[in-house]
């Protein structure tokens, strides 16, 4: 092994191809020079996640693993892991965290560890609250819709940003995948009979789900 092993830090994933295993860097793609165990030995962070696939988890943003199949987000692309590697990826991955953060993260099928990896104050200064108009759930994507049209895509729940989001009184979960910021809506309409409402943003209209309509009035009011 030569004295001047590369640092593989800033390096996200490696793939093979053609039975060679290649890394990116700059949108260029390069040929690992080393033995691929070898390069796992030296560079614990990586992790097998399929025959074609190593990724760093350093730059896991997201992941679901179960008894058979599952996937991780890296760097905003998912990855699948197959049914081969899935104990491993468990194991080497509850030990990463664990060294990383201490002894008391758990590796539940469907937890998220992003808040852990960057704080909730960097996350609210990149994703600008106040010009949000609402942020929908679709899968194991939560969008941020804004006022001049933009989109951003997260993996994190929807439950996530209604934490980080809860000093913020004018940001309401409507219903199970929406939560609505309450300075853009146009108008309301609610039947207290039926118990049952609507909001509209712009055109799009949004349906409040009765568990959640006592909340959204009273936060209405001191909007």
């Amino acid at each position: 092994m030569s004295s001047d092993y590369k640092d593989f830090s800033t390096v996200k994933s490696l793939k093979m191809r053609n039975k060679n295993w290649y890394y990116y860097e700059s949108e260029e793609e390069i040929l690992l020079p080393y033995n691929i165990e070898d390069f796992l030995l030296l560079n614990p962070h990586f992790v097998q996640i399929s025959s074609y696939d190593i990724i760093n988890m350093c730059y896991a943003e997201n992941y679901i693993l179960n008894g058979t199949n599952g996937f991780m987000i890296v760097a905003d692309i998912k990855f699948g892991v197959t049914r081969r590697y899935i104990s491993k990826v468990k194991f080497l991955l509850k030990e990463f965290l664990n060294q990383k953060y201490g002894n008391s993260i758990g590796l539940s099928p469907k937890s998220s560890w992003l808040s852990k990896t960057v704080h909730n104050s960097e996350i609210l200064t990149t994703i600008n609250v106040e010009n949000i108009k609402y942020i929908e759930r679709k899968g194991v994507t939560s969008i941020i819709h804004y006022n001049d049209g933009k989109v951003r895509n997260f993996y994190e729940s929807l439950k996530y940003f209604e934490q980080i989001l809860s000093s913020f009184s004018y940001m309401v979960r409507i219903r199970r995948n929406c939560i609505v910021n309450l300075k853009h809506t146009a108008q309301y309409q609610v039947n207290s009979a039926k118990k049952i409402a609507e909001i509209k943003i712009e055109s799009e209209t949004f349906s409040i789900s009765r568990r959640r309509l006592s909340t959204f009035k009273r936060r209405r009011k001191v909007i």
